[in-house]
């Protein structure tokens, strides 16, 4: 792979603008800066490839393990093994025989069948070429729906239950850039799902306080709201510490309030107050219990009686 950073802006792989401002003067450990690149939704695997080993040459003595693994794995061998699973992968694109390509291209918060029944070709770039001519329908059309694509290598004529074993996933950002890979080959058989940097995490500091309405932004979903609780702290277990956090939620389909456990913090920026859909609105109320602003009792009144204006004039 050629070589293209000379110095490494550990900025640029935070996708949260807010989160990237809040730790302009951060130093972040080796180990810390491996994860922030390997959970990047807008870079392409090739530059995430490219910056984990600029890492590797640039601390060739360094070594830790990471806060949030709990089973001694360290900084070297998760690196290595996450660029050896991407370097495979992406490999494999190319290997034909005994092999057939399902393309989709979705819509956010459209699951892709598992079974393969999206379109299927002979090779990868053919069924890349699908993904493109879909996505250039949409942009002639003037339709700024937010997509995902994907591509997946399925074993022909497999053993049984084999096909479970042997593939690979291709993932595209609403760009069409190529942004994840996944999957599993015969190669990768010795790298265990917990000695690779994306199921890996530390503790990161947020720019965020209880009651702000934040927006989150992720591959597959479509951009969606919540309040903050502030609930965000250091576990004292270092295997409990994640990359994702809750958020109060309101689901307008259903009316009603709810709540997330996985929404991935490095998704998240704090929402304005002109960025926050109608339908949302509800949030505003939330907002203000967790600020103090509103006991929950007038929340539920107010909201029970769909007086949202009265509960949010100014005061």
């Amino acid at each position: 792979m050629q070589k293209n950073i000379e110095k490494l802006n550990i900025l640029d792989f935070i996708d949260s603008l807010d989160i990237r401002e809040f730790h302009k003067n951060t130093t972040f450990a080796p180990e810390e800066q491996a994860v922030l690149i390997v959970n990047s939704e807008k870079h392409t695997i090739e530059e995430k490839m490219e910056a984990l080993e600029y890492l590797l040459e640039a601390y060739p003595d360094y070594d830790a393990p990471l806060y949030g693994d709990g089973w001694g794995r360290n900084f070297r061998e998760l690196t290595q093994n996450t660029l050896k699973k991407w370097k495979t992968l992406l490999a494999a694109r190319y290997e034909n025989d005994g092999y057939v390509y399902m393309a989709e291209l979705l819509e956010k918060d459209t699951a892709y069948c598992h079974e393969g029944y999206g379109n299927l070709y002979t090779d990868y770039d053919s069924a890349y070429e699908f993904i493109q001519k879909e996505k250039q329908e949409y942009l002639e059309d003037g339709d700024d729906t937010e997509t995902y694509g994907l591509i997946k290598r399925i074993q022909l004529n497999p053993e049984y239950d084999e096909n479970a074993y042997r593939y690979g996933e291709y993932y595209f950002n609403t760009e069409n850039k190529l942004v994840r890979v996944g999957g599993a080959l015969d190669e990768l058989e010795k790298i265990d799902l917990w000695d690779e940097l994306e199921n890996a995490s530390f503790f990161l500091e947020l720019p965020f306080k209880a009651g702000d309405i934040v927006k989150v932004e992720t591959l597959c979903n479509p951009t969606y709201y919540g309040v903050f609780t502030g609930r965000w702290k250091k576990r004292s277990c270092p295997k409990l510490i994640e990359m994702t956090c809750s958020l109060d939620v309101y689901v307008p389909d259903r009316d009603l309030f709810d709540y997330t456990d996985d929404t991935p913090v490095l998704g998240m920026t704090l929402c304005k107050e002109e960025e926050l859909p109608e339908r949302e609105a509800p949030l505003r109320l939330l907002s203000q219990v967790y600020t103090g602003d509103m006991d929950i009792c007038s929340m539920l009144m107010f909201y029970g009686r769909k007086e949202m204006n009265r509960a949010l004039e100014v005061k």
